[in-house]
């Protein structure tokens, strides 16, 4: 999984946490998966004659567009090791309402030292861990995720970061929708912007070129940003996207299963109506080493998911700083034991054909089971040696992980590689001003074409309320995603005491970190 598909999950399960709400899905088994998801891939819109021919504003952008898509499918076979260390910090606060002042409910951050090694894989160790809950008022040890610490390169790893850990050839539309994937012209235009020439120390130039791309449509999974690559490899060197619309998750849930949504009571979608989750910026820099290797230093991710009445921003950064490269000449195999993981365990009941909820518990089992094995392995460990070793896969299965802990937990959250407090901005350790640079190219210029989408209807708890003027009042509101920014909004409500009809009318454009909004109302002042 991806740190897109984690974000999104992250919002989801904010939500639920909130509001202490599971909505279940009904079962199904593990080859009718497979085959919905082959019948998924197969939705990507064909490129035509036409598209090649619209996509480009100048013949400059289609040169840089296609040996981009030629260098992200190229690894450099020179690169053969790296010592870096890693920092992540994600954050995810909570507001009442869009206007309200916003606080933190949520942050973990993390440090670690990770050392790869083209032919044995990646050796972590892990330096600092530790999570702040403020309603809970005190610092806790977060639960030890090894899939979160994150990894600057292996070979095969998404250069953008978001939209899944390995690099993809082709356009999968039911994901992130990349744009530079081969495809990408049935989704995208593209044109060359500015471009910038870099010295290095021996007085060698090198150039980099902007290419703007923007969405044909405003879609919740395709983007618009600004994309710089060096001109004569076509590596990727910076880049700053964002979504071109929020995603509505009633709407991607129905899209999904259309029958399952249908079982869900209409006050229970009343209670958390709206539900959406926007991905406002995603940044991404690359840093030149040895005067040859581009890896990344930076990344960072804003966005928020709103349901009902509340607003839940969430911030998540990562920031690597590499000791050397090409210096490490080997690091130890990495040997794993043999062990059934749960997914590989359910799949297998699935394919004998054991009933979708029976094979699940089972998993889930069979799981706890082996997690009590690896615990008590470790409490062993743990009494003759200072650390204890995870073992597992990353890159679908190609990159071998080794991951290690200190026996004492209280370390990690005393390491001096974090900041002094949990609650320190964090300028200095996360390159903020940086970050700030890249962001200011996300200017209202980036947007999706003009594409009216179908109306979005809400309802519910957030739009009721109790005065002494009103007494009990409640509507709803209608909104219309137009394209290139705008969107229309219709609101209506009703109220008891004073027995008024209500309203209003708005048109909206935003460049997803701004919104510019034009209203006209009739309402209780």
């Amino acid at each position: 999984m991806g740190p897109f598909h984690r974000s999104v999950d992250m919002l989801i399960s904010a939500l639920a946490l909130a509001l202490q709400t599971t909505i279940s899905v009904g079962p199904t088994q593990g080859v009718d998966v497979q085959k919905e998801n082959e019948q998924e891939r197969s939705r990507r819109i064909p490129v035509t004659e036409e598209m090649r021919r619209t996509a480009f504003k100048d013949e400059a952008a289609r040169t840089l567009l296609l040996k981009a898509r030629e260098a992200r499918m190229t690894q450099d076979s020179m690169l053969m090791s790296y010592d870096a260390k890693a920092y992540q910090r994600i954050s995810v606060g909570m507001g009442l309402r869009a206007l309200a002042r916003e606080r933190l409910a949520f942050r973990v951050e993390n440090a670690a030292r990770v050392r790869w090694h083209r032919d044995a894989g990646a050796r972590i160790q892990v330096l600092g861990a530790r999570a702040a809950v403020p309603i809970a008022g005190q610092d806790v040890l977060p639960a030890r995720d090894t899939d979160m610490i994150p990894i600057p390169y292996y070979p095969g790893k998404e250069q953008l970061w978001a939209g899944g850990g390995m690099t993809e050839l082709e356009v999968d539309d039911t994901e992130l929708v990349h744009p530079i994937a081969v495809g990408s012209e049935a989704y995208y235009t593209f044109a060359t912007g500015d471009s910038i020439i870099m010295t290095l120390p021996n007085g060698t130039r090198i150039t980099l070129r902007e290419l703007r791309i923007t969405a044909r449509q405003p879609k919740w999974n395709v983007t618009v940003g600004s994309f710089w690559f060096e001109t004569t490899t076509a590596h990727l060197v910076r880049a700053v996207y964002r979504f071109s619309t929020p995603m509505d998750i009633w709407a991607e849930a129905t899209r999904e299963d259309s029958a399952d949504m249908e079982d869900v009571p209409g006050w229970v979608r009343g209670l958390i109506t709206p539900m959406t989750a926007d991905i406002t910026s995603i940044s991404v820099e690359y840093g030149l080493y040895n005067q040859r290797f581009w890896l990344p230093k930076l990344h960072g991710m804003e966005g928020f998911a709103r349901v009902s009445f509340m607003r839940i921003p969430i911030k998540w950064e990562e920031r690597f700083v590499y000791e050397s490269v090409n210096a490490i000449d080997s690091l130890p195999a990495i040997e794993f034991a043999d062990r059934t993981t749960r997914s590989e365990y359910r799949d297998s009941l699935f394919a004998a054909g054991v009933d979708s909820s029976k094979a699940r518990e089972m998993a889930r089992e069979y799981s706890q089971a082996q997690d009590s094995i690896v615990r008590a392995r470790r409490t062993e460990t743990c009494r003759t040696q200072s650390s204890y070793t995870v073992m597992e896969r990353r890159g679908n299965g190609s990159l071998p992980t080794a991951v290690e802990f200190p026996c004492d937990s209280t370390l990690l959250m005393r390491s001096a590689e974090l900041p002094p407090s949990i609650y320190d901005g964090g300028e200095e350790l996360f390159g903020v001003e940086e970050r700030d640079q890249l962001l200011e190219s996300l200017t209202f210029s980036l947007q999706p074409g003009w594409s009216p989408q179908p109306p979005v209807v809400e309802y519910g708890l957030a739009f009721t309320r109790f005065n002494r003027i009103e007494g009990f009042s409640t509507g709803g509101a209608i909104s219309h995603t137009l394209g290139s920014g705008y969107t229309t909004e219709v609101g209506l409500r009703a109220s008891l005491a004073d027995q008024q009809l209500n309203g209003d009318a708005s048109l909206m454009r935003s460049n997803g970190r701004r919104t510019l909004r034009a209203t006209a109302y009739r309402r209780l002042a």
